[in-house]
Order: C-alpha cells, then sequence, then structure tokens
C-alpha cells in the first residue's frame, strides 16, 4: 500500500493531473468530514478543504512513506484546521472585546462564551486524538474518531 502511495504522491509531483484527481477522489470525502466538524458550517469547510489540497500539492514532495498517504494527508487537514480555528478564536476575541467595550448584553456574550466553548472542547478531542496517534494507539484513535463522528 506504501509503494502505491509513494507512486501516487511521486506522479503528482511531476505534475500528473489524472494522479491529483485520483489522490482529491480518495481522500476529499474524509477531509471534508473533518472541516465540516472543525470549522461547523459547509461553507467554511468547503473553503479548508480547498486549502488542504492546495497545501497538500506544494508539500507532496516532504512525502516520505513512513505513514499511509490518507494518514498524512489527515495530518496536514487536521493542522489547517487547527490554524483555521486560532484565528477565528483571536477574531472571536477581539469582537468580544468590541462588544464589552460597546457595552454589549450579557446574552450575546455568553452566546460567543458558549460557541467558544464547544470549540475548544472540539479542540481538546483532536489534540486527544493526535496524541493517541502519535503513540501508535489505533485502537484510542479510531474510539475518539467515532465519538467525534457522533
Amino acid at each position: 500500500m506504501r509503494s502505491a502511495d509513494l507512486e501516487l504522491a511521486k506522479r503528482c509531483c511531476n505534475g500528473d493531473a489524472a494522479a491529483f484527481e485520483e489522490l482529491y477522489r480518495t481522500h476529499a470525502g474524509r477531509l471534508y468530514g473533518v472541516a465540516f466538524r472543525m470549522a461547523g458550517s459547509a461553507q467554511e469547510a468547503e473553503d479548508l478543504l480547498q486549502e488542504m489540497f492546495l497545501h497538500a500539492h506544494r508539500k507532496l514532495g516532504t512525502f516520505r512513506g513512513e505513514s499511509s498517504l490518507g494518514t498524512w494527508l489527515y495530518r496536514l487537514g487536521m493542522n489547517q484546521c487547527l490554524d483555521y480555528l486560532r484565528g477565528k478564536q483571536a477574531r472571536m476575541s477581539q469582537a468580544t472585546d468590541s462588544l464589552d467595550a460597546a457595552g454589549a448584553g450579557e446574552v450575546a456574550q455568553e452566546s460567543l462564551f458558549g460557541a467558544l466553548r464547544s470549540k475548544v472542547a472540539l479542540l481538546q478531542e483532536t489534540l486527544t486524538l493526535i496524541n493517541e496517534m502519535r503513540k501508535g494507539n489505533q485502537e484510542g484513535a479510531a474510539r475518539i474518531v467515532s465519538g467525534l463522528n457522533q
């Protein structure tokens, strides 16, 4: 399997559009699911998916085949999502600061804080998943992924 992954990555690096299309068709669904769970909206997930594959296209030359191509793409995609959430958290922080300065009601703030808490909880689950994957704990990672899919 890994030799097939290496060959596909090599073909993509050499500019084979059909190879990149195969890569996209094989992995886009799974990565879109990750992006949708992390972003919370279809539009943001589509934007993230596009960014994931642009980033993957730029980085395919670094794929060494130590893991499956799907795992490598998942890791790249997860990093893209985490970067997105960090940026979104910074924007939310600025928005809450603006609301505080403008004297907005507690209801609006509580709504923002609730949304932020749910994203932080998802981020914590994601980090746990990453740690399980790094430790090579396939069962633990699978349990966490099934929990995220619910």
